[in-house]
């Protein structure tokens, strides 16, 4: 339409309000309420997803929307409008079943949340209530908070504090900055991440992959100058200092080496082109390998990560679905644990509640 209008030049007359407002209107509304019913006439084939997201407004008004998700398709089921009201577990589980009666029960397999600590008692006591459904927290928020604690620790946090002195020194000024850029190759050293947490790291990565240019910023006769005539000084050679320090760099070298494998992660169980149940324990797995043999303090790292997994992300369903994955079956990579055993029974028991066709599925699958 628009090509149409700018191939006929000025003078034009557009539709008035009432037009757009009215028989146009009402034909996106047709063509929309006809594409999301072959959505829904998917949903007893497939099972859907319901997926609970909390948020707060400009204005401080705290939402709640809920998303139904199935066969690669999201669409937007209703939006609830907090204020005023105490979001306790069992408000949440209200407004879970709610939505799970106008969708189907039948239609419904899985219900995911983010991990606070009242959506986590609301969808424990949503799976009493409904034998058959899986209540499983958001795994790229848990993953964030497993960031943001390690970001906590007093080394990593010394770190990352340094690394934002140099970036916040040489962006706060359009000079060191455009110096900055002479000697990266016109790259910049921050970089967007996916969260907050995610965007330190990744930051601190960036710096680490500059060092060296960096190091001759701090020494070259450019920046000498600027030393010279800048009300900054102090604050210059201070920076200088820190950007000269090797042992600033071994420790940011480190703390890279940790939590690369962890952002890795994150990115993986974020994106929206594929489901990512069925390799978030693989990938959990593959990260703490590539930290123990990368870091000398290891440890320290997986017990930040093993709080947080075993607390708050890891169900049983994502063992079972580690288990059904055909990839990872047939890469010859899979490691039946007790762990994963355990899970995959606790899924068919579920999913199955005959007792004569649990045990059937299990010998089917297990032995």
């Amino acid at each position: 339409m628009i090509n149409t209008i700018a191939s006929v030049g000025p003078g034009v007359q557009g539709p008035p309000g009432r037009q757009i407002g009215g028989i146009f209107l009402q034909e996106e509304v047709e063509d929309i309420t006809a594409y999301l019913n072959t959505l829904k006439q998917k949903w007893p084939k497939y099972g859907c997803t319901i997926m609970c997201d909390g948020w707060s407004t400009r204005n401080k008004h705290p939402i709640i929307n809920f998303m139904i998700y199935c066969d690669r398709s999201m669409i937007f089921h209703s939006s609830v409008d907090c204020t005023n009201k105490r979001k306790t577990s069992d408000f949440i589980l209200s407004l879970m079943n709610k939505v799970i009666d106008e969708v189907g029960e039948e239609n419904v397999v899985h219900v995911v949340t983010d991990s606070e600590s009242a959506n986590k008692a609301a969808g424990q006591k949503l799976m009493i209530e409904r034998p058959h459904l899986f209540w499983s927290p958001c795994a790229a928020h848990c993953i964030d908070l497993m960031l943001e604690d390690i970001g906590k620790m007093t080394k990593v946090k010394r770190c990352i504090d340094k690394a934002k002195q140099i970036t916040g020194f040489i962006y706060n000024s359009d000079k060191v900055v455009n110096l900055m850029k002479t000697y990266t190759n016109d790259r910049e050293l921050l970089r967007p991440g996916i969260t907050r947490f995610a965007t330190e790291f990744i930051s601190l990565e960036s710096l680490v992959r500059y060092s060296q240019d960096l190091k001759r910023l701090c020494t070259s006769v450019e920046w000498q100058e600027y030393n010279n005539t800048s009300k900054r000084r102090k604050d210059a050679e201070k920076i200088a200092s820190l950007i000269l320090d090797s042992r600033f760099w071994k420790t940011a070298r480190e703390i890279c080496a940790a939590m690369e494998p962890l952002v890795k992660v994150l990115k993986l169980v974020d994106q929206d082109n594929k489901p990512t149940l069925s390799i978030i324990y693989e990938a959990m797995d593959r990260a703490k390998m590539s930290i123990k043999e990368s870091v000398k303090d290891w440890q320290l790292y997986w017990d930040v990560i093993d709080e947080r997994w075993y607390n708050q992300l890891h169900q049983h369903l994502h063992a079972a679905a580690y288990f059904l994955n055909p990839m990872l079956q047939y890469s010859g990579t899979c490691v039946y644990t007790d762990e994963v055993r355990r899970g995959l029974k606790a899924v068919i028991k579920r999913i199955e509640p005959d007792l004569n066709a649990q045990a059937s599925t299990m010998n089917e699958v297990l032995y």
